[in-house]
């Protein structure tokens, strides 16, 4: 990996952190922002939620206290505490795409049968 600064000078980073330390605290939000809406950042963390890692082994740092107090604990926490909620909402959202999908259905069958003459 290589980063340019100007035309003057380049840094070479070996490692993506070692970009993240040459940021301000400002800038390594931004770009975690604009990364954590990348699908396949969204795979790796969803990976460690579910897995406890990426498929290729890494994970964030774990305790082993009695609270969770690390972030990827504390969003199973927050997945575990909201799943109902979360299961619901998807269940409703699958419910309506089969009733439009079913009124869809209809439509084109009774269109089909009307012109055809065919009523059943």
């Amino acid at each position: 990996m290589k980063l340019e600064i100007n035309s003057y000078m380049s840094i070479e980073v070996t490692e993506p952190n070692e970009l993240l330390e040459l940021m301000s605290d400002d800038e390594q939000i931004e770009l975690i922002e604009s990364l954590s809406c990348r699908e396949s950042v969204i795979k790796h963390i969803s990976d460690q939620l579910i897995h406890g890692c990426t498929e290729n082994g890494h994970s964030g740092w774990m305790s082993y206290g009695e609270s969770p107090n690390t972030a990827t604990q504390l969003a199973i926490r927050g997945l575990i505490e909201n799943i109902n909620s979360m299961a619901y909402q998807e269940i409703q959202r699958l419910e309506s795409l089969v009733k439009s999908e079913k009124e869809t259905t209809k439509y084109w069958v009774d269109k089909f049968h009307a012109k055809s003459g065919d009523y059943y």
